[in-house]
């Protein structure tokens, strides 16, 4: 059996913090999520995902220690992409069981004690965002030379939409508290899920729920909470 990792953990201690109770799901030879919570709101299926140094964080990092600053250029939502594509496969096999499923993401990109980013800089609103929906485009419309009208819309690398991946309910970031405070949650619900995350699941003391206004042709570039 694997060990659990600090992200698994931390999860493990935010639930109990909320009486809930954490079961491992026996690995199987297809893929499976981590996880099947209980909740007094009903049960739920999670897959934990932990970002952790890359060649890239390294070279910022040391490049940071060395001359006090470094440079890099990201693509919006990519490690959230990434990890949602993988978990998406792993909670697949559990449609059948008509349970949300949410996608657990934790920031554990540290270089030798040293953070290359602030923590969760790959995880703000606009990674998820464009790593659930896909990546931002502006329209512009034009009468002869006059702008009449813009808007934006969701282009390529969707992960979820109407027809895909409807198991997927939300996509959570885990944080840790600051000093004798919980981890807290920031829940982004998927407004295309089959069977949303009901509110009441994940409302400790400092977590917050948040929806996207937008939908498959709009994206209004911000999420609301609710």
């Amino acid at each position: 059996m694997k060990r659990p990792t600090k992200s698994e953990d931390l999860f493990k201690t935010y639930c109990e913090a909320l009486s809930y109770t954490v079961n491992n799901i026996p690995e199987a030879p297809d893929r499976t999520p981590d996880f099947r919570v209980t909740t007094p709101h009903g049960e739920i299926i999670a897959e934990v995902k932990e970002a952790r140094p890359n060649e890239e964080d390294v070279r910022i990092a040391t490049q940071g220690r060395l001359f006090g600053r470094a440079s890099w250029c990201d693509l919006p939502g990519k490690r959230v992409r990434a990890m949602l594509d993988k978990a998406t496969g792993q909670t697949r096999s559990f449609s059948d069981e008509r349970l949300p499923c949410v996608l657990i993401l934790y920031d554990n990109v540290v270089v030798d004690g040293f953070r290359p980013k602030y923590q969760n800089y790959f995880f703000s609103g606009f990674d998820l965002a464009s790593g659930m929906y896909g990546q931002l485009k502006t329209v512009v419309t034009f009468a002869g030379r006059e702008v009449i009208g813009t808007k934006n819309e969701l282009g390529g690398n969707r992960t979820l939409r109407t027809n895909k991946d409807q198991q997927m309910s939300a996509v959570c970031v885990l944080t840790d508290g600051v000093g004798t405070e919980p981890p807290f949650m920031r829940v982004y619900h998927n407004s295309f899920a089959a069977l949303p995350l009901p509110r009441e699941i994940f409302s400790g003391l400092n977590d917050k729920h948040l929806k996207n206004p937008g939908d498959e042709k709009v994206f209004l570039n911000s999420w609301v909470e609710f």
